[in-house]
């Protein structure tokens, strides 16, 4: 892998049982590898309003995600800012709005410590969810703010 290093998200093991990790490198390489596997607890959640306080969550574990959910209505529009401390933000995060039925209303990501989202207007009644996820191993603290447009 030459130095490189790639991350998985947290995975669901179905049954209870002994799983194998397999390498398979695309290249006429030889070397060595290093695996680190975490128990990755629930996704940190929290709940806000539109126009509502910011919700400040943290990850203790690498894989572990943020969550925060906020009612909104058909034709309402919002902006979804992300602000990361600097221990999230030493890698890349990803982050998504998702409208109540768990569809992806937006995506996007950022290598620095602040995301924004376009202006999004929302498609329908409901609870929608802004989820945010490392793209690596980093842990901390992130506050997520939904604002009126």
């Amino acid at each position: 892998m030459g130095g490189n290093s790639d991350f998985s998200q947290a995975l669901v093991l179905p049954t209870t049982g002994t799983y194998a990790i397999k390498l398979l490198v695309n290249a006429p390489l030889t070397g060595t590898a290093t695996f680190t596997l975490y128990s990755v607890p629930p996704d940190a959640t929290g709940s806000t309003t539109i126009g509502g306080s910011g919700v400040m969550l943290t990850t203790t574990v690498p894989g572990q995600g943020m969550q925060v959910s906020f009612p909104g209505t058909t034709n309402q529009t919002a902006k979804v800012t992300v602000s990361a401390n600097a221990s999230f933000a030493s890698g890349c995060f990803t982050v998504q709005v998702l409208n109540p039925y768990g569809a992806v209303l937006s995506s996007g990501y950022t290598c620095g410590s602040t995301y924004v989202s376009a202006v999004l207007t929302l498609p329908l009644n409901g609870t929608y969810k802004v989820t945010v996820y490392s793209n690596g191993t980093a842990t901390g603290s992130a506050t997520t703010t939904v604002t009126s447009q």
